[in-house]
């Protein structure tokens, strides 16, 4: 195990407790996700709602939620270090409870009414109710602001007639309650003129139909179209207030931007997993891959941009743990970083198993393939890059980036973690 798990003091982590739960979570995860992701493998589109109420039992599902309401809610320290470890299990896996907590769980909490509060979490803790997040749409990706999906007044029915189309929405085939970004001010007016509503969906409601995209990885979550055709959402369903929901669904991103990075480090480290196994296994030349020296070197490098990846989430946990306001840029940059790790790293262990990486029998193939997102949902890597710009200005982060043509350098010339890591404690947000 990690140091950085117990007592790191480059992260600011020091509660042992990261260690027992991520200890846990990696026992459940080689115990209960090989079984489901066989199943997903075999059918893209069926939801794990087993493994789900499993996870509910151990308390994986109520990491946002307070006790209050049948939930265990954890420090950021922690929760990246249980994503990871979900993670380096499977990402699809990983993000549907990534989902349930991060980006619904968590905005409840802290913007809900009492009543939303109780009427959604205890059951969302206990998984018997999925949860789903409705931001993006056709035409609005990284233009978050920019949403269409309207929610028109209804003042005879005290409520809102919702009519539009959400693209891109993990989990939304299994949710009965979406946390939905509608417009209802003025298209003009931007992130001033949208609101978060709590709305029930599912099969029996009829307003409402969900379909299922074939995406390229991460076969245990489901990625959804939602629409909305004359949906009504009662009064009671506004969390915050009219017009005022952009800053919930703007520090809901921002929050769960950095459980992403520690899906992109989780999946990084279980494509590190794979590339130590094959190599240590596959003979070339009269000897183990693992004892050329080429070959140990090549690993070396990669093991070291992983701790990097791994280090920059704990910082930027560690950051938000301890309420600074500007928690977000290190997010940014933990997910920037994280992201281009996860897929540099699946890319070079298939490199590292040579035409074998390449078959789809081969677990590195299917990691390869879940890596590619994380660069691309929460904020695409060029609005993470934008981000760090502005707040960290002249601020050189190529160094944190994956190496290129890493198989022809040498270990030696690269700095350690540990250093790196100093070198960014003297960075401060302009």
């Amino acid at each position: 195990m990690s140091a950085i798990y117990a007592n790191d003091t480059a992260s600011g982590i020091t509660d042992e407790r990261p260690d027992e739960f991520a200890l846990l979570t990696r026992d459940f995860v080689l115990r209960e996700f090989p079984q489901y992701l066989q199943a997903a493998q075999r059918d893209p589109h069926h939801y794990p709602r087993e493994l789900m109420k499993k996870c509910a039992e151990i308390g994986l599902l109520g990491l946002e939620i307070p006790e209050e309401y049948g939930g265990n809610a954890v420090p950021s320290g922690q929760q990246v270090a249980v994503m990871e470890e979900l993670a380096r299990g499977d990402g699809g896996l990983g993000l549907d409870i990534l989902v349930q907590n991060s980006l619904t769980a968590f905005p409840i909490t802290q913007f809900g009414t009492d009543a939303q509060r109780a009427r959604y979490l205890p059951r969302m803790a206990a998984g018997e109710m999925i949860a789903c997040f409705g931001l993006t749409e056709p035409n609005t990706g990284s233009d978050a602001k920019a949403i269409r999906c309207k929610a028109t007044w209804d003042e005879g029915r005290k409520g809102w007639i919702v009519n539009g189309t959400k693209r891109f929405i993990t989990s939304a085939s299994a949710a009965s309650v979406m946390v939905l970004a509608a417009r209802t001010g003025r298209p003009e007016e931007r992130g001033r003129g949208i609101s978060v509503l709590l709305t029930e969906i599912g099969p029996g409601v009829e307003s409402v139909t969900v379909s299922d995209f074939d995406k390229l990885g991460q076969p245990g979550s489901q990625l959804c179209e939602v629409v909305f055709q004359n949906h009504f959402v009662p009064e009671d369903a506004l969390m915050g207030k009219r017009n005022q929901g952009w800053q919930i669904i703007e520090s809901t991103l921002q929050h769960s931007r950095i459980w992403i990075a520690a899906q992109g480090s989780g999946i990084a480290r279980h494509a590190m997993d794979e590339a130590e196994k094959y190599t240590h296994e596959r003979e070339q030349f009269g000897k183990k891959l693992a004892d050329i020296p080429d070959v140990r070197n090549h690993l070396q490098i990669m093991q070291r941009q992983v701790e990097i990846a791994r280090l920059l989430v704990r910082k930027a946990a560690a950051h938000e743990q301890a309420g600074d306001e500007r928690f977000f840029v290190w997010a940014s940059l933990a997910k920037l970083v994280a992201g281009e790790t996860a897929l540099w790293t699946a890319q070079e262990a298939m490199l590292l198993h040579g035409g074998m990486g390449y078959m789809k029998e081969m677990p590195i193939a299917q990691i390869f393939a879940d890596a590619a997102v994380i660069r691309i949902y929460e904020g695409a890597a060029h609005i993470q890059a934008k981000i760090i710009g502005k707040y960290l200005p002249g601020k050189e982060i190529l160094p944190l980036l994956p190496p290129s043509g890493a198989f022809l350098r040498d270990a030696r010339d690269f700095p350690s973690p540990a250093a790196v890591m100093a070198d960014i404690e003297t960075w401060t947000i302009a």
